[in-house]
Formats: structure tokens, C-alpha cells, sequence
């Protein structure tokens, strides 16, 4: 598995696995997908605000996302998220 920073080419899988998880878990405070443009603004608001965001990949498996976006309110604490591709594992 490698860990690399995300790029905006990453942002289709990474919006796939969002909406996702919106759909089928609670793990998000949202309700309704959300756009590609919604994830582009996001990215470049993390990537301003100098936020790693960050994939994990094996070429021998589906493709697995790991995303890291910290808020405001939790400067100088840890918050990741994690989320995979469904039945990715």
C-alpha cells in the first residue's frame, strides 16, 4: 500500500467514496451528495489552509482512499477520517 498526497486527479474516487458514505452511514453530518465542484472547492480550501489530504493505494486491490481534513475547530488535536471503496477490503 503506498501513501501518497492527493491530487485533484484523485478527486473522482475520492468524491465516489464520499457520497458513499453519506448514503449508507452516519460518519458525515450530511444528507445529500455532494458535486465534483463541492470536492474541488474543499480540496483547494484544504490545500490553502496547507491541510494534507491524502489517498492510500494497492495496485493489487481497488483503489482505497484515505482522507484527512481537519476543521478549525480541532487545531492542535488529531482528526482523521478514514474511508475505504465498498468491499474494497
Amino acid at each position: 500500500m503506498q501513501l501518497r498526497d492527493a491530487g485533484e486527479e484523485d478527486l473522482p474516487g475520492i468524491l465516489d467514496i464520499y457520497n458513499e458514505v453519506i448514503a449508507n452511514s452516519t460518519a458525515i453530518y450530511a444528507e445529500e451528495p455532494v458535486s465534483l465542484e463541492d470536492r474541488l472547492a474543499w480540496f483547494r480550501a484544504r490545500r490553502a489552509q496547507n491541510y494534507p489530504v491524502l489517498v492510500a493505494s494497492d495496485a493489487s486491490a481497488a483503489d482505497l482512499k484515505f482522507l484527512h481534513h481537519p476543521r478549525q475547530a480541532h487545531l492542535g488535536t488529531s482528526n482523521r477520517k478514514a474511508a475505504l471503496e465498498p468491499y474494497a477490503c
